[in-house]
């Protein structure tokens, strides 16, 4: 079972490091026209956007996040959830209130500070080249895997592979997916009056109808699973 880790904010701008020489060092499909990656240094944030102070540099809510980014231009950004798979018996958490407002992009493979084994830990040819004739078939177009058990596989050859970053797991990136309604109006929990209008609509527990002209109300007010978090920190040796 998944559940949210933290929320990131990612860049949708064509990113040229993304040089022949890079791809063919990091790379298991060179056909990739953008890589996605839990790993900031892979996929990054928009120019200008904080790093959050959580030790991953993940924010563990939505409204820190998006006061972050409030003086940002947000035309070439999105919104990202970043999920981690629980525990083997750990007690399942409840439903993650957020799930339903962001599309699957993908499963990547990182280390405890999120540095992608899938394309942040280079390749030599000759491994690239056996590596990519069992593995390539399976990633998508974003250099992700869609199937998390190859997600969880792909983890166990990379800790063989790239020993000093051990132990790795399987990681899901979900982006954030807008509504059809070009109007909206951004509610925090508790709050009696709407706020100003949102960038990202969708954020949130749920959204209200609201009127006869397709404006909506969006509650926001997600916070991450802390059982995901203290699987991960278990596994390592902390404690949350």
């Amino acid at each position: 079972m998944e559940a949210t880790i933290g929320f990131d904010l990612r860049s949708t701008v064509p990113d040229r490091s993304w040089t022949a020489d890079r791809r063919a060092r990091y790379l298991l499909r060179r056909d990739i026209a953008s890589v996605r990656s839990v790993d900031p240094m892979v996929w990054e944030r928009p120019p200008g956007f904080p790093r959050s102070p959580e030790p991953v540099g993940l924010w563990p809510g939505l409204h820190g996040l998006l006061a972050a980014a409030s003086a940002l231009d947000q035309a070439g950004a999105v919104i990202v959830r970043i999920t981690a798979f629980e525990e083997e018996g750990e007690p399942p958490p409840g439903a993650d209130p957020v799930a339903g407002q962001f599309d699957l992009v993908g499963y990547d493979v990182a280390d405890y500070g999120l540095v992608s084994g899938l394309t942040n830990c280079g390749y030599a040819p000759q491994e690239a080249a056996s590596l990519a004739s069992v593995w390539a078939p399976r990633l998508n177009q974003w250099h992700l895997f869609d199937n998390p058990g190859d997600a969880e596989a792909y983890a166990a050859v990379t800790e063989r592979r790239v020993p000093e970053h051990a132990p790795f797991f399987g990681y899901g990136i979900y982006q954030l997916r807008l509504p059809p309604s070009p109007r909206y109006r951004c509610t925090a929990r508790g709050a009696t009056q709407s706020s100003s209008v949102s960038t990202w609509p969708g954020i949130g527990r749920r959204w209200l109808p609201l009127g006869s002209h397709g404006e909506r109300t969006l509650v926001v007010g997600s916070q991450v699973s802390q059982p995901a978090v203290g699987g991960l920190r278990r596994q390592l040796g902390h404690h949350t």
